[in-house]
């Protein structure tokens, strides 16, 4: 109890100190972590590596439950690509360094199976704070940690089983194989008709899901699978709409509790790395947060992802995952691993999360693309006197029917691949690219255009539209708030609250032949 103590109240610490300078709190849970070990505070036998495991099972369930596989139907092969080619290469890339390092060859092969995937926690958690996880590129990123979850999962049940010989690993992977085939089960007949055909209060229903959790996990124990596994699958059992809604709603006090626990420790375990092992450590880490979002960065723009997205997506991706803690704690445990090369690979796994909030932002996606060597930029053709739509959005339809009607010339720039796909099959002039980039602009015409329409995702971009128009342009900017709207005309723009109103305004504004119009109110 007293080692929960001291995890609690140390989270307590970082969570207020959180709230009062806006750190991320992720950093801050390892940083009091690393505290403890330093001030030399002993917890109990066991107590960590227990305690961590507990963690990441309630965790690895809450992820479980946000993974939906029906969520990767519409871009099944970008998702495989980016979760299978990345792993792979990172596994290799950790393999050959610590070969290179005289790293015996099994502690190296568990080194690379470790930290070969992401963190589905802390990826999940940065879309949400970022509110980007309705975005294309923040639904192809849940789906590759989906595939990853998966692989990963697999490469547990092999690790756990391998000492015991391949016959055992057979076993184990039909034993795992069934579990699953019951998590599907629930998940597509028993669990959507339950909450169908009964009337089950909040209460009764939070009950129900966290005795899925217990039951899926005592049946891997009892199968001799790790605890992991059956969490994951609990979750996934849960994963399809309404279930993980409630779950989401229901258990955030929970999730919040263990979420400190994990964090705070995985400081406490992972410590500081030897002095001799620093070098070993920094390679690793480059790997993982340079290396890998190259390669995904990469992987993306090959299948048709704007520079943007791609970027977004491999900063989001550029860290160790906690399944791949499972996985080292599974090679401690049968000795393949020894202390402290477990601490190493716990510090890396920790620093590369610690990067995460800081690198996954909109300022350094930004600073990327304003650095990244880019192409001439690709002649704007003929457009000229035309209405250039800068994000198709949820009304994109309706102003581009309105437009249509009145005989305007349209052409529309979107990022998101299935409805460039919708504008091509109807015959709609478009572009898929970001309606912030200077390159995309200019191949759309911009500044020959008549007026510019933004309803692009978020506000920061059409701020970027309006200070690269300077003014050349009308500009009508969709709005959601009133402060928004005063920053976007004192850029220079026409804010409208809705989409709806962009359209009958500037139906208004070109009848008017007039660039001078006021906001409608």
């Amino acid at each position: 109890m007293i080692g929960v103590g001291v995890i609690m109240l140390a989270a307590a610490l970082a969570c207020a100190v959180s709230r009062l300078t806006r750190v991320p709190i992720i950093p801050l849970y390892l940083l009091t972590g690393w505290v403890i070990w330093l001030v030399g505070v002993q917890a109990p036998e066991d107590f960590a590596t227990e305690a961590l495991q507990l963690g990441v099972a309630v965790l690895v369930f809450l992820a479980g439950a946000e993974l939906n596989p029906q969520r990767i139907a519409g871009d099944r092969r970008q998702a495989a690509v980016l979760s299978l080619v990345p792993m792979l290469i990172t596994a290799a890339a950790v393999l050959l360094w610590l070969r290179l390092s005289n790293t015996a060859f099994e502690p190296a092969v568990y080194f690379a199976a470790a930290l070969a995937g992401s963190s589905t926690i802390v990826a999940i958690r940065q879309l949400r704070q970022l509110r980007q996880t309705r975005e294309p590129f923040g639904r192809l990123v849940v789906s590759v940690q989906l595939l990853q979850d998966f692989l990963l999962v697999g490469m547990l049940v092999l690790v756990s089983a391998w000492p015991q010989g391949w016959i055992a690993s057979l076993f184990a992977i039909g034993k795992s194989t069934a579990l699953l085939g019951l998590a599907v089960i629930l998940q597509t007949t028993i669990v959507p008709r339950v909450l169908a055909k009964t009337r089950l209060g909040d209460e009764t229903l939070l009950m129900l899901m966290l005795s899925l959790l217990f039951a899926f996990g005592a049946a891997a124990v009892a199968l001799g699978l790790p605890l992991v596994v059956g969490a994951f699958l609990a979750g996934l059992s849960i994963s399809r709409f309404p279930a993980n809604g409630i779950l989401r709603v229901q258990l955030a006090a929970l999730g919040d509790f263990f979420f400190a626990i994990f964090f705070v420790t995985l400081g406490y375990i992972a410590g500081l790395p030897a002095a001799d092992s620093l070098p070993e450590a920094a390679g690793l880490v480059l790997i993982v947060v340079l290396l890998r979002p190259l390669v995904v960065t990469l992987l993306a723009r090959t299948l048709g992802l704007s520079v943007r997205p791609a970027v977004e997506s491999s900063l989001l991706l550029g860290q160790a995952g906690e399944l791949g803690l499972v996985i080292g704690l599974v090679g401690l445990g049968n000795g393949s691993l020894n202390a402290p090369e477990f601490s190493l690979l716990a510090a890396v796994v920790a620093f590369t999360m610690m990067l995460t909030p800081f690198l996954a932002t909109d300022a350094t996606t930004s600073w990327l693309l304003h650095h990244l060597p880019r192409r001439h930029p690709p002649a704007p053709g003929s457009l000229r006197g035309h209405v250039l739509m800068l994000g198709y959005g949820a009304a994109g339809r309706w102003v581009l029917k309105t437009l249509q009607e009145n005989g305007q010339q349209i052409f529309v720039v979107d990022d998101d691949p299935g409805v460039i796909a919708h504008l091509e099959a109807n015959g709609i002039p478009c572009l898929r690219g970001d309606g912030a980039d200077p390159y995309v602009l200019a191949a759309a015409g911009a500044d020959d255009a008549r007026v510019v329409l933004c309803s692009m995702r978020r506000t920061a971009d059409a701020a970027k539209v309006l200070r690269l128009l300077r003014g050349k342009v009308p500009a009508i900017v969709r709005v959601f708030e009133t402060s928004e709207a005063d920053h976007m005309r004192r850029l220079g723009g026409i804010p409208v609250l809705n989409s709806a109103a962009a359209a009958r305004r500037f139906l208004e504004w070109f009848d008017a032949s007039s660039y001078r119009c006021t906001s409608p109110s």
